[in-house]
Parts: structure tokens; C-alpha cells; sequence
């Protein structure tokens, strides 16, 4: 019998080992492979992914240079290395970065709409459009372009133009999550809201899943009055979310 336990526990220990083997987190794996070979390019960059998804921001910043040294027409070390350093508020580096990217490649859009999210970023918006429209220019399709032209356009109080953005980027990403929750957002700005409400469970359906898209719905159903709906809604938000407590304590209000 104790035999049996024995042979049974350390079936347990070897197996587990193994599973730890196998399922090594990004870091030891990438490590291991820049050290067998130091002049990998993918090893660099994704050490570099690897310690930003840590917080490790200056390791990171250390292996996306690393791999821009050893190929400077590695497009995604700029793109990362730019993200890194606009996450950190870094703007002058950011777009210097993505200004370097750009030259190796004239035709690497992403450069543009890196450079045109920090514009927007720091209010510059005709230089975020005119970034943004190069983008297009050069055969970008991405949702990110529509969705920051859209944002643009609603600081500007331009929002049919938004409505237009938008609408052309569902055309060319016809499962957009992000676009359809954008065009409720400019519908329900608009005050438009059985509209508002369609694009937000369009975004549902296509895997939306951020709180704001809760909050925006339950603002919609406690302004129809619709009570089935807004406690389904509800239920989805937190006990301490601020736009829950605040139609809760409206509602018991009104009762």
C-alpha cells in the first residue's frame, strides 16, 4: 500500500514538473532563446513584450533598441517601442521613435496613426486629421484610424461627420466591436437613443465587453423607462460602480 503512494506521489511530482516545463511564462522562454543566440531579432523584441507586460518599462525599452540594432526595418520594435513610450507620457521620444520607423519605410502607416493618437493626445487634432488621412492614403483599413477620426471629429462637435467615419470603417472591418460602440456613443450624444442602444448590442454581439458599454445601456433603458431590461443591465455593473448607484438611487427616488 505504501508503495502505491509513494509511485503515486512522485507520478504527481514528475508530472507537475512537466506541466511547469511546458507552460514556462513569456519571459523564461524568451530568455532562453536570447541566450542561446543574442543577435535574434525575435527574441529582442519579445524579452522587450515580455518585460512591459511586467511593468519592467526600462528592460523593455533596452530589447526593442536591441532589435532595432541588429534590423532598423523591424517595423514592430518601432511600433512597440513608440507605444512604450507614449504609455509612460513620453511624447517628444514617441513620436521621434515612430519618425525613425517612418524613414526605414515610407509606406508604414502605423507610424502615422502612432504619431497622430499623440496629437490628439496633446489637443493638436488638424495634425492628428492630417496624419490620420495619410494613413488612409497609404491603404491602411485599420479600425483604429476610423475610430480616432471619429473622436476628432466629436471634439470638434462635428458629429455627422463622425457617423461618416464610422460607418466607413464598419464597411471595411465588418465586425468591429470597437466601432459599433463608437457610433453609440455619437448616437447617444446625439441623443438618438433607440439608435444609440442598436450599436451598442451590435458592439455585445462582436465581443464588446468594457464596462462603459453596461453604463451607456443602462443610461438608455432607465431613460425609456424600460425596467425589465435595466435590471439585466444592472446586474452586469458592479455593486460599486458610480453610474449603478446613481440610477438605483434615482429609481428608489422615484418610487
Amino acid at each position: 500500500m505504501k508503495k502505491n503512494l509513494w509511485a503515486i506521489l512522485l507520478l504527481l511530482i514528475l508530472v507537475t514538473g512537466y506541466r511547469n516545463y511546458i507552460y514556462k511564462d513569456d519571459l523564461t522562454i524568451w530568455n532562453d532563446v536570447y541566450l542561446k543566440n543574442r543577435k535574434s531579432i525575435i527574441a529582442n523584441y519579445n524579452l522587450g513584450n515580455a518585460y512591459k507586460d511586467i511593468g519592467n518599462y526600462k528592460k523593455a525599452e533596452i530589447f526593442y533598441k536591441n532589435a532595432i540594432k541588429i534590423d532598423d526595418k523591424y517595423m514592430w520594435a518601432y511600433n512597440n517601442l513608440g507605444k512604450l513610450y507614449f504609455e509612460n507620457k513620453e511624447y517628444k521620444k514617441a513620436v521621434e521613435i515612430n519618425l525613425m520607423g517612418m524613414k526605414k519605410n515610407k509606406e508604414w502607416y502605423n507610424g502615422y496613426i502612432n504619431i497622430a493618437e499623440i496629437m490628439l493626445e496633446i489637443n493638436n487634432l488638424d495634425k492628428a486629421d492630417l496624419l490620420l488621412k495619410k494613413a488612409l492614403k497609404l491603404g491602411c483599413k485599420d479600425e483604429k484610424v476610423y475610430y480616432l477620426l471619429s473622436r476628432i471629429d466629436i471634439l470638434k462637435n462635428k458629429l455627422g461627420k463622425a457617423i461618416l467615419h464610422l460607418n466607413e470603417g464598419v464597411k471595411k472591418n465588418k465586425k468591429s466591436e470597437l466601432l459599433y460602440n463608437q457610433l453609440g456613443n455619437v448616437y447617444f450624444l446625439e441623443n438618438k437613443l433607440e439608435k444609440a442602444k442598436i450599436y451598442y448590442l451590435k458592439a455585445k454581439e462582436n465581443g464588446y465587453k468594457k464596462i462603459d458599454l453596461y453604463q451607456n445601456l443602462a443610461k438608455i433603458y432607465f431613460l425609456k423607462k424600460d425596467k425589465i431590461e435595466l435590471d439585466k443591465v444592472l446586474k452586469k455593473l458592479p455593486n460599486s460602480d458610480g453610474i449603478r448607484k446613481a440610477i438605483e438611487r434615482k429609481r428608489d427616488n422615484d418610487n
